[in-house]
């Protein structure tokens, strides 16, 4: 009996400590979730705040702080200072009221097919300015037959008969063009030097000495011009041509593309 009024006295106290702790954890558990709401509430909040702050930077303060664009350039070749730039800005040649002589060689395709034309030409160029020039031309025409052209004679000349073909061929050439500059540019050479050049279109006409008399020519093409320094310069260009020659049939028009390259000097 005694130890039964024991046992029960032990449950008596035993049950409510055990009850007061489990209520002691839930109440902590409880306070520490309300914590968490609290704060995550708190971060949500400040925010919106933040990204005003970051919408509120000015970035052209932050690269004011990098100094002009001369500051960024030394900057930039402080750091690599073996490194050189260099940009296209103006023309180094002038070319405002000069007049240029050159010497040229060309070739001539089209025309007679059994004739093989090269041309040995003299140009003056008188320059208003960079982008208008206006020039006179003259051509010495050196004429050969070609190998068709020399299969024919031959036979011919061979067998005394046949029908020889009548032929026509320019001497000489003189013409007056204008040329327009409308793009221009500079290249570097290793480094060592820098080259002035411009593309022109050029149109003109003149007239045109054949074997069977003269007749009217008619010209337009398109060039480039490489200004090496202050008086040396290069051309390179090709033009159609049109002109009549006279054979024993008749006249007829010949179109020609004629190419060549030329040399001269400014004054």
């Amino acid at each position: 009996m005694k130890k039964i009024v024991l046992i029960l006295t032990l449950l008596a106290v035993v049950l409510p400590a055990s009850a007061q702790t489990k209520k002691a954890r839930r109440s902590q558990k409880s306070s520490v979730q309300k914590q968490s709401v609290q704060k995550a509430a708190t971060q949500n909040k400040t925010m919106p705040s933040r990204q005003n702050e970051i919408k509120d930077i000015d970035m052209g303060s932050q690269f004011d702080s990098l100094g002009t664009q001369q500051d960024v350039v030394d900057k930039a070749m402080a750091l690599q200072p073996d490194n050189s730039m260099r940009v296209v800005q103006k023309r180094e040649v002038d070319r405002n009221w000069r007049l240029e002589f050159g010497g040229s060689y060309g070739f001539v395709n089209g025309g007679d097919s059994y004739v093989d034309t090269r041309n040995w030409g003299a140009n003056v160029d008188l320059h208003i300015t960079p982008r208008w020039s206006f020039g006179l031309r003259y051509i010495d025409s050196k004429n050969e037959l070609t190998a068709e052209g020399k299969r024919v004679f031959d036979a011919q000349a061979g067998s005394g008969s046949g029908t020889v073909p009548d032929i026509d061929f320019p001497i000489n050439t003189y013409l007056a063009v204008v040329n327009w500059y409308p793009i221009y540019g500079k290249v570097s050479w290793l480094e060592s030097a820098i080259t002035q050049f411009d593309f022109y279109l050029l149109a003109g006409g003149g007239t045109v000495r054949l074997d069977s008399g003269s007749s009217a020519a008619f010209t337009g093409g398109v060039g480039m011009g490489i200004w090496w320094n202050s008086w040396l310069t290069s051309r390179i260009e090709v033009r159609y041509q049109n002109h009549k020659d006279k054979i024993y049939n008749g006249e007829r028009s010949v179109d020609s593309i004629i190419a060549n390259f030329g040399i001269g000097f400014l004054l």
